[in-house]
């Protein structure tokens, strides 16, 4: 019986944290890629990739042979008709027919492993799911290439440098060293040991980018492999609470004879709404830390459901990219929404409430009961500072 483990959108860089993701946790079971008419998999055996497919022609052994140069037309004809009498697969026609030799056809299925694969860190667009499952593949011929070995090539060749300057768009964030490459039999290129000697916890990414010696574009590339293979974690850094709003002195005759606790209003609530916004950034850095774009997406979709379940809140309300609502626009909702001002606090803070609770499940549903116990420990402390 197979278990759904991730589902997600296709973003730039989303498709090589779903493999890091993995390849981290050593994953078994089956990835398949969907985009309108193109539908891909990828099969992965204790943090190892050792088969793929693909529906696209282009993507087929005997096409790739064909189009390489290494069988001609008759030979592809011929093997084509063998497979339809048969049954064969298209690569033990082709040795039944004595085009290919049974170490090409090896070479080959890796070859087309590999370029299937790569095909899909370009796609920006379409779908993802990944299904943990047992795999059985000893009477296939498989490659047994490291996700690990395959994540750091394929950001190591990624063509578009900005991609890298874009996702880190917050220069203020601060990184640590949390393992060393011979703690994970990684082996760094000197360049890129040079950065990871940069992210000491206490050097932003704005100031590394204007100390190094290979570029902002280059050193954030850098940032984001290390970041990937888990050798480094961004460290937590409160933002300064804004000064709370005046509050004006009543004059005597203004006084109040029997004075009662007063409601939060839309004038002091916006603190309130702050610490939540904080405590969403928190989380989201906290899973996307440890998991990538797949925490980040995860969180939006349970973002999007509690919007459904509290319209009245979070009607025309949208997450930034650091996973928290913009804490004006809730307090102009909040003024926008109908009944007295006790009924609009409370529907507030209950739609703030279940977001919250909503965050807490994605990291015990991604990473455990560990991890939530220190999500839970980390928003008290959060908390307490304020």
């Amino acid at each position: 019986m197979s278990t759904q483990v991730l589902r997600g959108k296709i973003e730039p860089l989303a498709l090589i944290e779903v493999f890091a993701y993995l390849g981290r946790h050593e994953e078994t079971g089956i990835l398949n890629v969907t985009c309108d008419d193109i539908k891909k998999s990828v099969i992965v055996h204790r943090g190892c990739i050792i088969f793929a497919r693909s529906n696209q022609t282009q993507d087929r052994l005997g096409d790739v042979l064909l189009a390489d140069g290494l069988i001609n037309q008759q030979q592809y004809d011929e093997a084509t008709h063998l497979i339809y009498e048969k049954g064969y697969r298209h690569g033990r026609a082709l040795v039944e027919i004595g085009a290919i030799s049974p170490k090409l056809l090896w070479e080959a299925i890796q070859n087309q492993i590999r370029t299937i694969v790569r095909s899909l860190i370009p796609q920006e667009q379409g779908s993802y799911e990944f299904i943990r499952q047992q795999i059985k593949h000893k009477e296939s011929i498989t490659l047994q290439m490291s996700i690990v070995d395959m994540v750091i090539d394929l950001v190591r060749g990624y063509p578009e440098r900005s991609v890298f300057a874009e996702y880190f768009n917050d220069r203020n964030r601060l990184f640590q060293a949390v393992a060393s490459d011979e703690d994970l039999a990684i082996e760094l290129e000197p360049y890129e040991q040079y950065i990871l000697n940069f992210l000491d916890g206490e050097t932003p990414l704005h100031q590394l980018c204007a100390s190094s010696d290979i570029g902002e574009e280059e050193s954030l590339r850098v940032v984001y492999l290390l970041h990937c293979l888990g050798l480094i974690e961004a460290l937590v850094v409160e933002e300064a609470m804004p000064a709370p709003l005046e509050v004006l002195d009543l004059e005597p005759e203004d006084e109040v004879e029997d004075e009662v606790p007063a409601a939060p209003s839309p004038h002091n609530i916006h603190p309130v709404i702050v610490r939540y916004c904080e405590i969403y950034r928190f989380i989201q850095q906290y899973l996307s830390e440890r998991v990538g774009a797949m925490g980040v997406q995860l969180l939006r979709k349970y973002f999007e459901e509690t919007a459904r379940n509290f319209p009245a809140v979070f009607e025309g309300i949208h997450l930034s990219s650091d996973g928290a609502p913009q804490p004006f626009a809730l307090q102009e909702r909040l003024s926008e929404m109908e009944g007295d001002e006790m009924q609009r606090v409370t529907a507030l803070e209950e739609a703030l409430d279940e977001y919250l609770f909503s965050g807490i499940l994605a990291v015990k549903k991604m990473l455990g009961a560990e991890h939530e116990g220190d999500v839970l420990r980390q928003i008290d402390q959060l908390s307490q500072a304020r």
